[in-house]
């Protein structure tokens, strides 16, 4: 997933004491394959975290006058999106991020200011070196120490979860598992190709070679 700097706002974390104590609540969804994951998800900061929030964007990133401008905000958008990096790992291979997008919304104004705030955000991680004809995969992934538990939705489409451990409060199904990962624990998902499965483009390809099969042998019948 996108790094701690981006998720959990580390510096800010370190910073900020208070933050452990604040109210913070994360939803991720992750869609997976053995070469690439594209992560969605929201953190939502409310009461004396947003406040923290704030000072911190405006004192780091901005002019630091007490109050949180819109391109104060940007600067904090800009500064996720350049320090992303990968946690996961793909059968061993740590995965490398192709591109990050952040979203902060209700952050401006006075920074004693306890409104929520919600930071969307996007990621696509490349597994580039994984060999997607193997016949298992395993998707690895270590909350740290000093982050915080996120609840989390890992979907599988065109293959079957084998085994999960690691989640708090785990849901698995045949192409999910739903959970939440909680600080210092290895979260640790196997799963393999769905028998009979057919990825879209083969799928594709197949339907075209029907149609025009049945455009060149229409009236095809068998003489006795």
């Amino acid at each position: 997933m996108v790094s701690q700097k981006i998720v959990y706002c580390t510096i800010l974390i370190l910073l900020i004491p208070s933050m452990a104590e604040a109210a913070r609540v994360a939803e991720v969804n992750c869609e997976v394959t053995p070469n690439e994951l594209k992560i969605t998800g929201t953190i939502t900061f409310s009461g004396q975290v947003s406040s923290d929030f704030r000072a911190y964007v405006d004192e780091v990133l901005g002019n630091d006058d007490g109050e949180v401008e819109a391109w104060e905000v940007d600067e904090f958008e800009d500064w996720q999106e350049e320090d992303a990096d990968s946690s996961h790992t793909m059968n061993t291979y740590r995965g490398t991020v192709l591109s990050a997008l952040s979203q902060v919304s209700g952050a401006t104004g006075p920074i004693d200011s306890t409104d929520t705030i919600t930071n969307y955000f996007e990621a696509i991680v490349a597994f580039e070196s994984v060999d997607s004809s193997s016949e298992t995969f395993t998707l690895k992934y270590l909350t740290e120490e000093d982050g915080y538990p996120d609840v989390v939705e890992y979907r599988f489409e065109g293959y079957q979860v084998v085994s999960a451990e690691g989640l708090a409060g785990m849901d698995i199904g045949s192409d999910y598992v739903k959970g939440t990962r909680d600080p210092g624990i290895m979260m640790v998902i196997e799963f393999e190709e769905e028998e009979g499965f057919l990825p879209g483009f083969l799928t594709h390809s197949l339907m075209i070679s029907v149609t025009i099969a049945a455009l060149i042998f229409p009236n095809y019948r068998r003489k006795d």
